[in-house]
């Protein structure tokens, strides 16, 4: 199953309410390419939905492919 197949049993859904873009990027890199999407519903984790880690404040040097875990979870924004 491909991971943007829009009949994966798992999946959840939710507009986005805003994108956060870093400054720095350019699209033609892998540096910063990450954006923030504030959604307008809550998602349920399991296992299959998962947290992500981001080290905004590049406090770490990670190598790629490194496996990180998830010690707990703070929501950016709560209704």
């Amino acid at each position: 199953m491909l991971l943007n197949d829009i009949s994966e049993i798992y999946a959840q859904y939710s507009k986005v309410q805003a994108v956060y873009l870093p400054e720095q990027y350019q699209g033609n890199e892998y540096h910063s390419d990450i954006a923030i999407l504030v959604v307008k519903k809550t998602f349920v984790f399991s296992s299959h939905v998962r947290p992500i880690c981001l080290d905004v404040e590049q406090k770490y040097k990670f190598s790629e492919n490194q496996e990180l875990y998830v010690k707990s979870v703070v929501p950016v924004h709560s209704e």
